[in-house]
């Protein structure tokens, strides 16, 4: 009963009011955005894009200063706490934005710090999967994942799902839109791009 009620609320859901119903087969990442990896680093490409959230855990290095450095976990608030700085917003910045606001508080107590921000664990990132699958839930997105691969974590397909109208809720600059996959073409060894996954994607196997 409990499945069958979330199963309805997440339809209500996908066809509210405002909704942009997208039927589209999504293109995979080029294979430059596909370069993730897990830990990114204020000295890095990927630390210039990735957007710390909470539960993220952070290794501060302050170059020569052993007392400042120290790993950190982001908490709930967004917040991280460090000696003399106290707490320090690090959520909705990139490593690079937190590096720079770092060396600018420690600076009243250091001269010159060099500060590097390290996200050793990408804990803030998730997607959900409900519906007939044998383990629906809430699961990490820690590294590049794609919808396949996400199904196959989720267990696979109960005997009664519906894997020809697979659909992917996803909120894209403030709209919902629905993917939809097929996973009985491409069982076949149809033409069926298997796409990523982005951040609080919902997964519905119907």
């Amino acid at each position: 009963m409990k499945k069958f009620l979330l199963f309805f609320s997440l339809v209500v859901f996908i066809f509210s009011p405002g909704l942009l119903s997208a039927q589209e087969e999504a293109k995979a990442p080029s294979k430059g955005s596909q370069a993730q990896t897990q830990r990114l680093s204020s000295q890095s490409p990927q630390g210039n894009k990735y957007i710390i959230g909470p539960s993220d855990i952070l290794e501060i290095i302050v170059w020569k200063e052993p007392d400042f450095s120290r790993e950190v976990m982001v908490r709930p608030d967004g917040y991280i706490t460090l000696p003399l700085v106290n707490d320090i917003k690090a959520a909705g910045k990139t490593p690079m934005e937190l590096k720079k606001e770092l060396e600018n508080k420690l600076s009243e107590f250091i001269e010159l710090p060099v500060v590097t921000v390290i996200v050793k664990s990408l804990n803030s990132k998730r997607y959900y999967v409900i519906g007939e699958v044998p383990n629906p839930g809430e699961y990490p997105l820690n590294k590049p994942m794609t919808i396949l691969q996400a199904l196959a974590i989720a267990g696979g397909f109960t005997e009664w799902a519906k894997k020809d109208k697979i659909m992917v809720v996803r909120t894209e600059n403030g709209q919902r839109k629905v993917l939809y996959f097929n996973y009985e073409r491409l069982a076949k060894g149809e033409d069926v791009k298997d796409f990523y996954l982005q951040p609080d994607d919902v997964i519905l196997v119907p």
